[in-house]
This record gives structure tokens, sequence and C-alpha cells, in this order.
């Protein structure tokens, strides 16, 4: 049986740049790394990743579509130009205009326009195994926020919906403030940073209600982060089958087989 490919999108922000300093591509060009591996320079990240996120992968499963976010005046610079399909030849490329940003109303709708973006192709290949590459390091300010806000967005609704494969999400940093002294620099992986506070909610709710349910909910719609075969599957399914046994007062089952069970797997 032929084994499904991943669908590998990568979603990123652009600012306008300065054509000033920087000529045509107004970005100046940077030798990126990722996990160890440098792409040969770049004005945009976004070209580095292309080049980088096969050969980080253990698949080796190519970007085959990026979508670029940004305000009208980054619409008129980037996309009507041609500038971001000749900077990437051969991905599928696409342009969502957003809102500048100059408020909170306008902020939440980038965030509702990157949630919209990642839900956008659920129903083009039903099964197929989808990862997410958001990188936050052009564009809005407030893009790595913005961001964290439509991924936990997002695996709420995946969660609630039954039969959806829940889609593996990355988001990506170009840190600037971690230049090395060659004019490298590394790209950050934040995902964990995202996870922790769906974390925190979940397992608050086991403390002080007593609910199994949302940590085997996050634990569920995060498993894409860490891998399916993660440990901390393994964990929050344990706690669940304890604290239902608590619940339901299965006294025997919990002495037996579900306390001894989460035992083994905190330990591990």
């Amino acid at each position: 049986m032929k084994k499904t490919t991943t669908k590998v999108t990568l979603i990123t922000g652009l600012g306008v740049g300065d054509e000033k300093r920087f000529g045509e591509w107004r970005y100046a060009e940077v030798e990126y790394e990722l996990q160890g591996e440098r792409a040969a320079k770049k004005p945009l990240i976004a070209q580095a990743l292309c080049e980088l996120i096969p050969r980080v992968r253990e698949d080796g499963a190519e970007v085959t579509r990026a979508v670029f976010l940004g305000a009208p005046k980054v619409e008129d610079v980037w996309w009507k130009s041609g500038l971001i399909k000749r900077g990437l030849p051969g991905v599928e490329v696409a342009f969502v205009s957003t809102p500048e940003g100059k408020s909170l109303a306008e902020l939440w709708e980038v965030t509702s326009a990157l949630t919209s973006v990642l839900e956008s192709d659920e129903d083009e290949a039903p099964g197929q195994p989808r990862h997410y590459y958001l990188e936050v390091t052009l564009g809005y300010r407030a893009m790595p926020i913005l961001v964290a806000s439509a991924i936990n967005l997002a695996l709420a609704a995946w969660a609630r919906r039954r039969g959806v494969t829940v889609p593996r999400v990355t988001m990506l940093y170009g840190a600037w403030e971690a230049k090395a002294s060659d004019g490298s620099m590394p790209i950050w992986d934040l995902t964990d940073l995202v996870a922790a506070g769906r974390w925190v909610s979940a397992v608050d709710a086991v403390a002080s209600q007593g609910q199994s349910h949302p940590l085997a909910s996050t634990a569920a719609s995060l498993a894409g982060a860490w891998g399916e075969d993660s440990p901390v599957l393994d964990l929050a399914g344990a706690a669940e089958r304890a604290l239902d046994d608590v619940a339901f007062g299965r006294l025997s089952g919990l002495v037996r087989e579900s306390a001894p069970e989460l035992r083994d797997q905190v330990k591990g």
C-alpha cells in the first residue's frame, strides 16, 4: 500500500521592506539555519524555509504551498508585482490581504484570517496528513501572538470534530537577536511555548474540577506537535483512565490497573 504523502504548507507574513536600502527584494540577504542545516543566503525567510524544511524532515516532504499574509501596501509590493511567485518557483503561492492592524478589531481580523487559512484545505484531501509551518519573523509586530492565538483556536476546533485528522502545526521564528558572528541566523521552533497554555488549562481542569477530558483532548489535539507515538499521549490516557475510575467509584480498577499505570507513566 502506497504511503500517503504529507501536504506541507508554509504560512508567513510580510512587511513592505526597504527598497532604498536593499533593492528590489527589500530585505537583507541572510544565511538562515534550521536544526543544524543552513540555506544559501536569501532575502526572505520563506525562501530559506522552502529549502530547509525538506532537509530536516524525516520523510523529506517539500513545501508545496506557501500562503503570505499582509496589508494592502504589502499586497501591492509583493503580490501584484509578481515578486513572490518569482522568489518561490515551483511552489503554489497565495496571498491573503489583511487589515493594517491599527486597532484591536483589525488584529482580530488578522487572527481570523490565519485560522481560516489553517482550515482552508481540510476538505480538499480528506485523511491526507497535513503539516503547517507558521513563520512569525516578518510582517505585523504582533504576528507571534496572533499566530499563537490562531493555532490554539484551530486546535480547539479540530479537537471537537470527529473523524478529522488533526494536522501537525509548527511555529517558527527567525531569531535576529541570536544572530551569529558569521552573520547566520537561527530559526527557532516555538511550538512548545504555544502549547504550554493549553496544557496549563487542561491540568487546571483536572486539579480543580476532577475533569479528565480536557487533558486527553489537549493531548490528542497536540499529538502532531510531538508525533503520534508521543509519551505525552500515553500519560494523558493513563490520567484519564485513573480519574474516570475515581469518578465512577471503580476502586478495584483504580488500585489494580489505572493507578499503577499512571504511576509508571509519571516515572517513565
